[in-house]
């Protein structure tokens, strides 16, 4: 199989979309609370994907001959609540739709860190490696030593991978989201 990179910003719109379905993938608990189904927000999502000062800004997607397989976000951890705030306010008003109500609290990575805001794996190539082909790209590209994301608890796989590839769990008492961070 040939696999390449590409920018999310550099996505046709049928990619673009497929992203959209994956980053719905990969926090279903959120998206969901917008209250519409999958096949109304990814279009939205599609939106904002490459979309200044938010989540989706800045990433990129593995393709093989030209199918995407995995995508992932990433930016300066320090950027982290001004991002997921202009994300979730583009989201509220591409729908028209009523801001939505979060309870959950997420330890706050170290500001000196890059931090993975999203990766996610197409269902049909699950254990095949774009995992790890997604995260040692991030890692490639990242010029801080030091790494940070947040997984939710039940994540088993995802906690168990991200120990694999060196990541730390930092919160072990939170009630929903684990911070994981690696200095490299």
């Amino acid at each position: 199989m040939n696999f390449s990179f590409i920018k999310n910003s550099q996505l046709n719109d049928t990619q673009r979309l497929k992203v959209a379905r994956l980053v719905y993938s990969a926090v279903p608990e959120f998206y969901k609370r917008f209250g519409v189904s999958i096949t109304t927000i990814a279009p939205h999502i599609a939106k904002l994907i490459g979309k200044k000062n938010t989540e989706l800004e800045h990433g990129y997607t593995l393709l093989s001959n030209k199918s995407v397989l995995g995508a992932y976000n990433a930016y300066p951890a320090k950027e982290l609540k001004m991002r997921q705030m202009f994300g979730l306010l583009a989201l509220t008003k591409s729908l028209d739709k009523k801001l939505p109500s979060f309870t959950h609290e997420l330890t706050e990575p170290p500001d000196d860190s890059y931090y993975l805001a999203r990766i996610a794996v197409d269902e049909s190539v699950l254990r095949q490696g774009v995992g790890e082909k997604l995260l040692n790209h991030f890692i490639a590209e990242t010029e801080l030593p030091l790494l940070s994301l947040h997984v939710h608890i039940t994540n088993k796989t995802a906690i168990a991978f991200y120990h694999r590839h060196g990541f730390i769990t930092q919160d072990p008492d939170n009630q929903q989201f684990y911070l994981l961070t690696n200095k490299r």
